[in-house]
């Protein structure tokens, strides 16, 4: 009886409590992840930063002041793209009363069929591309990559903040008072990307002015609904 309560209280352990822990249970770049594919650290990080106030956002997203800025990390580009005129209208609104908005790709593979335009970056004037994988990193297509195949194509409507391989990489654009800012590629911001290269100078220039940082959490399907 002792030894199967042991076993039982290991098998509960690997499979509820140590997930839990790291945060394995939440999508890649979620801050509540504390592996190499998590955010925890660059959450800790700003949340030690006396001037700051850093909380995570479970709930809908709300209208940014000039002094918040909301970080949505791992977005999907393909499906990102593929965004209806709604939500592209939502984007703006949140920045209407001068606040930033930092969305952040997954690292991405080049798409074996290129994509065609969608409501976003025609009303954006930005384009997403995608290089050509070298020959030797196509059997690894099904991994989530450290570095990314995307990168822009701006309007001359966008600032280019940083540029990799020759594309923009970074970009930011003022809209109706707030500011949008697209990074190409959320690793750097990751746990293992921090701990490989620590890029201070890159993150105090997407937080920006802000006196507060918001992480979106409910992107990833982790909200407060109010139930039991």
């Amino acid at each position: 009886i002792v030894l199967l309560l042991a076993l039982f209280l290991a098998g509960a352990w690997e499979v509820v409590v140590a997930p839990l822990i790291t945060g394995e249970v939440y999508p890649p770049y979620s801050s509540l992840r504390s592996d190499p594919l998590g955010a925890k650290a660059l959450f800790e990080s700003l949340e030690e930063q006396p001037e700051l106030e850093v909380t995570r956002l479970y709930k809908a997203r709300p209208l940014l002041d000039s002094a918040t800025t909301l970080l949505i990390l791992g977005v999907d580009s393909l499906a990102w793209t593929k965004a209806q005129r709604p939500m592209v209208d939502d984007y703006e609104k949140l920045v209407m009363r001068g606040g930033r908005i930092v969305i952040a790709f997954l690292p991405a593979h080049t798409p074996q069929v290129t994509p065609t335009a969608g409501t976003i970056e025609d009303q954006w004037h930005i384009r997403l591309r995608y290089r050509k994988v070298p020959s030797e990193h196509e059997g690894n297509a099904g991994a989530l990559p450290r570095a990314s195949a995307m990168y822009f194509e701006p309007g001359p409507e966008w600032r280019v903040l940083e540029k990799r391989q020759g594309d923009a990489a970074i970009l930011e654009r003022d809209f109706l008072g707030g500011t949008l800012v697209l990074v190409s590629d959320s690793f750097p911001l990751s746990n293992q990307g921090l701990l490989d290269e620590s890029e201070g100078a890159l993150i105090a220039r997407l937080i920006g002015p802000a006196k507060h940082v918001l992480f979106d959490e409910n992107q990833f399907g982790v909200s407060e609904t109010g139930s039991v």
